[in-house]
């Protein structure tokens, strides 16, 4: 069975240590920040249903890499996409859009995906506000890129009736 650990955190960058090949990696190869982290856990039962181990199935980072708004600083204010590694923290890749802003993510155990809720900067400012309600991306683990959940027709009645 799965579960999901969210934390906030204010990292510069991470690193990675294998510690039984000793490679060590970085997540971010560009200056950034780290500001959450969301872990897949995933727990081994024995025949009795006792836990036996717990490992992660799957990371996600929400990393931001550029001052998109323009006021010198890298935070939650600029765009902010979902950073996804493998279970072992390897191959680290960006799996939103630029131009979006991740707000959340939620592990679907029966699906075995996970929902990102994105901020899709509609009017092309640079900037995120509640009139940009988040919009769901389905990611397959292991997969290279998370793709929109909802057709544009769909999104389009939605959000027509927010206004």
């Amino acid at each position: 069975t799965r579960t999901g650990l969210s934390r906030k955190i204010r990292w510069h960058n991470a690193a990675v240590h294998d510690l039984a090949s000793g490679e060590q990696w970085t997540l971010l190869e560009e200056r950034g920040v780290l500001s959450r982290y969301w872990m897949a856990l995933e727990a081994e039962l024995d025949d009795e249903g006792r836990v036996v181990r717990r490992f992660s199935s799957a990371l996600i980072f929400s990393a931001t890499t550029a001052d998109t708004n323009g006021d010198s600083k890298l935070d939650d204010l600029d765009g902010v996409r979902a950073l996804v590694t493998d279970p072992d923290g390897r191959r680290p890749r960006f799996v939103t859009p630029v131009g979006t802003q991740l707000v959340s993510v939620q592990f679907d155990d029966d699906f075995d995906v996970a929902i990102l809720m994105v901020r899709v900067d509609l009017d092309g400012d640079a900037k995120f506000s509640d009139d940009e309600p988040p919009r769901p991306f389905l990611y397959h683990f292991g997969e290279d890129r998370a793709e929109p959940l909802l057709e544009e027709g769909t999104l389009g009645i939605i959000e027509g009736a927010l206004e």
